[in-house]
């Protein structure tokens, strides 16, 4: 596993905290989509976080039919800029758009 605050590798699963940064993993990890959580009609499954920023959350993940490791980026919708991100972005060509019902 990996902290997202110090961002150290190779954490055991088991372990609560970050031996690191003594980052609490439950609290660092609650908006976080869990493990094997579906997107877009079931094409991709989130493997785990990679990191956290200011905009959103990026996830490793896998394209189920492809079965290969893609990035997938979970913007949060509270900020002013994300409008301005999402009419920028929505027109790169590896951008794949999912919304939560």
């Amino acid at each position: 596993m990996r902290c997202l605050n110090c961002h150290k590798d190779g954490i055991a699963k088991s372990e609560t905290s970050c031996p690191e940064c003594g980052a609490y993993f439950p609290l660092l990890l609650r908006e976080m989509l869990p493990a094997g959580t579906l997107l877009c009609n079931d094409t991709y499954r989130i493997h785990s976080p990679l990191d956290q920023g200011g905009f959103g959350i990026i996830y490793r993940a896998v394209h189920i039919a492809l079965d290969s490791v893609v990035a997938i980026k979970e913007f949060y919708h509270f900020h002013n800029e994300y409008n301005v991100l999402h009419n920028r972005l929505s027109k790169h060509k590896n951008l794949v758009t999912a919304q939560v019902r």
